[in-house]
């Protein structure tokens, strides 16, 4: 007699806490919608700013690397003397090309010399570049440029 209570207990426990086929395909279900919910990432292609390098069509300046350090060395005016007084004529600037392609929140990274930061900020005001694209959108984008004074 306590076999077939303890039988007919066990039985009935088994049962109470089965899961249908259904039940299990739906609490999937659930599961991988709230898990691609999760991974949804809404980009706002107006304000976002995106890596160079890290986009469909990278930003280019007109004429490619060449006439980027020609149009520098033209507009950049300093002495050779200033620049052999201060050190290092290397200068590194950041920079982010606008959807129209000109730059914006230009900050000099390196430098060792004021004037040099100064003429370099100026001449990458003058700048127009091709702006970069990211899914067939044009985009804005962040760039490092690296310049050697002559």
């Amino acid at each position: 007699m306590k076999n077939l209570i303890l039988l007919f207990t066990l039985l009935i426990t088994t049962i109470s806490f089965a899961q249908t086929e259904n039940q299990v395909n739906r609490e999937e279900t659930k599961t991988v919608d709230d898990y691609e919910k999760i991974n949804q990432v809404v980009i706002d292609y107006d304000k976002e700013v995106f890596i160079a390098g890290k986009v469909e069509v990278n930003p280019e300046y007109p004429g490619g690397e060449k006439a980027i350090f020609a149009f520098l060395e033209k507009k950049i005016k300093i002495s050779k003397e200033i620049l052999e007084q201060q050190g290092s004529q290397k200068v590194f600037a950041q920079f982010i090309i606008e959807k129209n392609g000109r730059l914006s929140d230009i900050k000099v990274l390196r430098s060792n010399s004021p004037e040099l930061t100064k003429e370099f900020t100026k001449a990458l005001k003058a700048m127009k570049w091709n702006p970069a694209k990211q899914n067939n959108r044009i985009v804005r984008s962040s760039y490092i440029l690296p310049f050697q004074a002559k």
